[in-house]
């Protein structure tokens, strides 16, 4: 009889609430639901460990209570995983010890820091940040270049990945993604304008985003500054966790007094809440200058708003005909665009119809049974079935 296949997830930013972490539950969530024959190993820290409930038979946690982009990470990680003696890792980021070299699958979700370097992602000093770029480069040229296959989020992250490593087109999957339950258009709230925590009292353009730089808010709030002038009945609702880049729109924002009651920060939201203030708007604005595959973009549309985001990165791709588009670098084209369709309600409509069909095409599930299948590809070439 033949031993049965292990299959190792690194899963340590299982419990990150966003990004990276959304994936990883997202995916194993769905891998669940499929019959496969392997066992899976989930590597956890000690938040995630608790989190994680395995719901089928095949599926283990393993506690990797390791920190990431360190040392201890470099070293210790190999260790943990080889104690387990799997045939395959899927490693969900791209942090992986350059001292592991058995077989593995890696996601990359976007290149930003790679394509847009001169895109400042941190606030760190010109020295430092040209230090840690230099650490990062080495390491997702390495993890790249040593993988099995690599899984991306759009075709347009696969374009990169081809221009920049030259690796061949056949070791590098486009699995899309998706956007998570609860985003609905019934989460929309009559009375919201009347009665919320956050003080904001008119029909508003809305962006969730964690700051960085390459989200582009402080253009974004430039753009709503033009437009402002000329329809003082708008608000710009911006949500995200409290931090240094905030702090600097903040900084930013102080500077501009006919609006600074305008914009609103309304701080890290729950999910719940997050699902009422984006159905509850009078559109969504994504504004950023490079993703890897823009899940706010999904959001909008499932929850019924249309979607008015920029023209750049994989953003059209994801969106298609369904979304409204700017210059993410042009301040007055996204102040126009904002006026546009804040007056056409025929064209609002209309966006909001081809984004409810458009969303029909992305599904976790699907992308769980692609990854799956490139697991199986791997396994194959290994002799391993």
């Amino acid at each position: 009889m033949r031993k049965k296949i292990k299959i190792g997830i690194d899963a340590r930013m299982y419990d990150i609430p966003m990004g990276i972490g959304r994936y990883t539950r997202e995916l194993v969530k769905e891998l669940e639901k499929i019959d496969t024959p392997y066992e899976f190993y989930l590597f956890l820290n000690k938040k995630g460990f608790e989190m994680y409930q395995p719901q089928k038979k095949n599926f283990h946690k393993v506690l990797a209570d390791i920190g990431h982009y360190n040392y201890s990470e470099q070293m210790k990680m190999p260790f943990v995983l080889r104690k387990v003696k799997l045939d395959l890792v899927h490693f969900t980021h791209f942090n992986k010890s350059i001292f592991y070299r058995r077989p593995y699958v890696v996601t990359i979700h976007d290149l930003t820091y790679t394509v847009h370097k001169k895109v400042r992602t941190t606030k760190l000093s010109p020295l430092m940040y040209e230090y840690k770029h230099l650490a990062y480069s080495l390491a997702i040229w390495d993890t790249i270049k040593r993988a099995k296959k690599v899984i991306v989020p759009t075709n347009d992250a696969k374009k990169d990945i081809m221009g920049i490593y030259h690796e061949n087109t056949k070791k590098i999957r486009a699995t899309y993604e998706s956007c998570s339950e609860g985003f609905s258009p019934e989460k929309k709230d009559d009375n919201f304008l009347k009665n919320n925590k956050w003080g904001i009292k008119n029909p508003y353009f809305f962006c969730v985003s964690n700051g960085s730089p390459h989200k582009n808010l402080k253009r974004l709030v430039e753009a709503f500054e033009i437009f402002f002038k000329t329809r003082k009945e708008a608000n710009l609702v911006l949500a995200g966790k409290n931090n240094k880049f905030y702090d600097d729109l903040r900084i930013f924002l102080n500077n501009k007094p006919e609006i600074k009651d305008a914009v609103i920060l309304t701080g890290e939201v729950t999910d719940e809440e997050l699902q009422v203030l984006l159905a509850s708007s009078y559109a969504m604005t994504f504004a950023s200058l490079a993703e890897g595959f823009g899940i706010p973009v999904l959001e909008g549309m499932t929850s019924g708003v249309p979607v008015l985001t920029s023209n750049v990165s994989c953003l059209p791709e994801v969106g298609g005909e369904a979304a409204l588009y700017f210059d993410p670098y042009d301040v007055a084209d996204i102040a126009d665009k904002m006026k546009e369709i804040w007056e056409d309600k025929n064209l609002r409509k209309k966006l909001v119809q081809l984004g409810l069909e458009r969303v029909k095409l992305f599904s976790w599930a699907k992308m769980a049974k692609e990854t799956v299948a490139v697991y199986e590809e791997i396994l194959k070439d290994l002799g391993k079935i």
